[in-house]
């Protein structure tokens, strides 16, 4: 059976093929621009990526080549994405936020030959590492004539780009010059685009994502179109999981593998629509324009989306609607509590379902999801209370978990069976297992075949018998539902040789509303300390001492002892946070702490933090 007929497309191109047929007027993608939004049809959006694709072939990229591309959330990026794939080559998204070095690193760890990126801001950064890259040999601008800010290098503000891609070989190929050219072929041979999809296998890589590096070098994910098809159809298959119509806000970069499912691969299975957000920082802005059926949320959204709702009735309720709140809300959670414990609690979803239209759903929609059918989550734990929040809001969090290795995610909580606290069940048609020393391991059609170029750190991911090594440590309930307690490196060991998993007793200490983030200490110590980064916003109902700076500030101190009082209680003793320090400066990608997909790099953290980490111990404080 070829990828075309049946049932069952065995590529990404063919899937696409097949919506672009069954959805040809249908909205596919829409960027926000200052006349509002601009959306390509499915018709046209394929007709973009099959002149993009032809460009490419004008340019010399070949079956197999790498391409890189980085550039934000527009539909240009999907385009040059699919593009590549539909000329036979593989896409390598970068996150722009990436160091000089790093950016070298993965170009020629790859192996890339041309990359596209988005404007002269981003040409600024790439210009002068040229000489580093020896396999780069084209750059593809987006915005090659957009005007930009003042630049450290006018040089590259100045540099001409080619007029066609006939152009000398060493300057810029402007966008539009590149869909020209395909357009030239494509009326010279018209059957390029067909001969050149079809072309392509379902065991052929789809795309290379590389993992954040929270130690050592990133590594290049390859992931086929068989994986990534198993995973779109595997979260498809969950009742209620994936609604129709679907509609979604994508807002992480497409170097993370959780924004591609989402935004790029689900939608072309479902014929969905995808509103683009340029940033993280603009989400909510972009869900009230959009109000989606679908949303997805890192635990830092999940955790703003708490903080916008209580700011939203702070302002716009009286005292009356602000306790009537606060009853909806708990009475949410309690119906969510029960049901985990398999009981009703009618009381509390009467007084939930009469609350509701009255201070619930005016709250949803100032949030932008009150047209949202499904909400979810994942990338790193989300807080309890957060999640419990969120049910009693009347937007449940189905926490999943995956990796990039697993073509994103490998349990998902289903709709209408949350159990907070974990991460649900395996996705239909992957099987998980719990090895004799705790690690999660995992099989399927969604696991990649390996990494690029790393023969034995592939041969390190799988067992003997074939399952994927996650790292992760877990257990699974008599429901088959997930709960990951850590990750077997992070592992804690302490002088005593008490091995302590920090991750779900940071999550504990997460929950209070002062604490913003949280990192456990404590390896070859006594016991187990905090560092603690403290939200501003919250730090005024706390203090005591005015002229204190708030790090210092006895009432946040007490604030966060008896907080922490509270998590030890529920800890064995190896485990409890005997000593914290308060910081009150945010880790973020930028500033090096956590990793493009924002995860803790715990190894930055300490070394950032030694000072403070020593006096913890000093006994003679």
């Amino acid at each position: 059976m070829s990828a075309v007929t049946g049932p069952n497309p065995t590529t990404l191109c063919a899937l696409l093929f097949d919506r672009a047929r069954s959805h040809a007027t249908a909205p596919a993608v829409s960027t926000w621009t200052a006349t509002g939004w601009e959306t390509l049809s499915w018709g046209h959006y394929r007709t973009a990526i099959a002149e993009a694709a032809a460009g490419l072939a004008e340019l010399g990229i070949a079956r197999g080549d790498r391409v890189a591309i980085v550039a934000g959330n527009r539909a240009e990026h999907l385009v040059a994405d699919q593009a590549i794939v539909h000329a036979g080559a593989v896409p390598v998204t970068l996150y722009s936020s990436l160091s000089a070095d790093q950016l070298v690193y993965c170009v020629n760890d790859a192996g890339a030959v041309a990359v596209v990126l988005e404007d002269r801001a981003h040409l600024s950064r790439w210009w002068p590492l040229r000489d580093r890259m020896p396999s780069l040999r084209t750059i593809v601008l987006m915005d090659a004539f957009t005007d930009v800010a003042p630049l450290d290098d006018d040089a590259v503000v100045r540099l001409p780009v080619r007029s066609d891609l006939t152009g000398d070989a060493e300057l810029p190929v402007p966008w539009q010059a590149l869909l020209a050219g395909g357009r030239t072929r494509l009326r010279e041979d018209a059957r390029w685009f067909d001969r050149s999809w079809r072309a392509v296998r379902g065991a052929d890589t789809a795309c290379m994502v590389y993992t954040s590096g929270t130690t050592g070098n990133p590594k290049g994910v390859v992931l086929t179109h068989a994986s990534l098809l198993a995973e779109i159809r595997g979260l498809d298959v969950v009742p209620g999981l994936i609604p129709r119509p679907h509609t979604f806000v994508g807002y992480l970069p497409f170097a993370h593998v959780v924004e591609r499912v989402f935004s790029l691969y689900l939608p072309m299975l479902t014929g969905g629509h995808v509103y683009l957000c340029p940033s993280p920082a603009r989400l909510f802005e972009f869900l009230r324009r959009a109000r989606p059926t679908l949303f997805f949320g890192v635990p830092r959204m999940w955790e703003k989306l708490t903080e916008l709702a209580r700011a939203h009735v702070r302002l716009t309720f009286d005292a009356d609607g602000q306790e009537d709140f606060e009853r909806a809300v708990e009475a949410g959670a309690a119906v969510q509590r029960a049901a985990e414990a398999g009981t009703d609690d009618p009381d509390a979803l009467a007084v939930w379902a009469k609350l509701d239209p009255e201070v619930l759903a005016p709250v949803r929609e100032a949030l932008g999801l009150d047209a949202c059918r499904s909400a979810i989550g994942g990338s790193a734990p989300t807080a309890p209370v957060v999640n419990y929040f969120a049910a009693g809001l009347g937007v449940p969090h189905h926490e999943g978990y995956g990796l990039s290795e697993t073509s994103c995610v490998l349990a998902m909580n289903p709709p209408g069976a949350l159990k907070v606290g974990t991460v649900g069940p395996a996705l239909p048609g992957t099987e998980i297992r719990i090895a004799d020393d705790g690690e999660v391991q995992v099989r399927g059609g969604i696991v990649c075949p390996g990494y690029w170029h790393l023969p034995e750190q592939t041969a390190a991911l799988f067992t003997d018998d074939g399952w994927l090594r996650t790292g992760d440590l877990g257990s699974l309930d008599a429901d088959g539902y997930l709960t990951v307690t850590g990750r077997a490196k992070e592992l804690i060991v302490t002088s005593y040789g008490k091995n302590v998993s920090p991750v779900p007793i940071e999550a504990m200490v997460d929950e209070h509303p002062l604490v913003r983030q949280t990192v456990l200490v404590g390896e070859a110590r006594p016991f187990v300390s905090a560092l603690i980064v403290i939200d501003p916003a919250e730090t005024a109902r706390f203090r005591t001492e005015p002229a204190a700076h708030p790090t210092e500030d006895a009432g946040i101190h007490a604030a966060l002892r008896a907080h922490l009082d509270q998590v030890n209680a529920r800890l064995s003793n190896p485990e409890r946070v005997k000593r914290f320090v308060v910081l009150d400066r945010e880790w973020t990608a930028a500033s090096g702490e956590l990793t493009p997909s924002l995860k803790l790099r715990r190894s930055v953290i300490a070394e950032r933090h030694a000072s403070a980490i020593d006096q913890l111990y000093d006994t003679t404080a």
